[in-house]
């Protein structure tokens, strides 16, 4: 089983203006050979939104730091390795890997 950082992006309203933008979001992936996947409930955004003193929503970067503490997970699972997440609790089964023989079972 293989152990990995991926991303999903998620749309915010920066400004509080309704006007759009985009976070990306790190989580933990567990992958075995045959192209099953997991997930892991813990999230790591790159933006922080909180209201300031007048009420106004501010975003503040931090993508470093939802970096290092995404690392730091990835190296703490390795460093356990589970090797069944099947019905584990805090991992999610997701989409197989596109072309796998869990993505050929998943879409037969």
């Amino acid at each position: 089983m293989e152990f990995y950082i991926d991303s999903y992006v998620k749309t915010i309203d920066y400004t509080g203006d309704f006007k759009k933008d985009h976070s990306n979001v790190y989580f933990i992936m567990g992958e075995y050979p045959d192209g099953r996947r997991y997930t892991h409930y813990a999230k790591f955004p790159d933006v922080v939104s909180e209201f300031d003193d007048e009420g106004v929503l501010r975003h503040t970067n931090v993508e470093k730091e939802a970096l290092v503490k995404a690392d730091r997970f990835l190296e703490q699972i390795t460093n356990y390795n589970p090797q069944d997440l099947t019905g584990v609790m805090y991992w999610n089964e997701t989409t197989p890997r596109y072309g796998s023989e869990a993505w050929i079972r998943y879409e037969g």
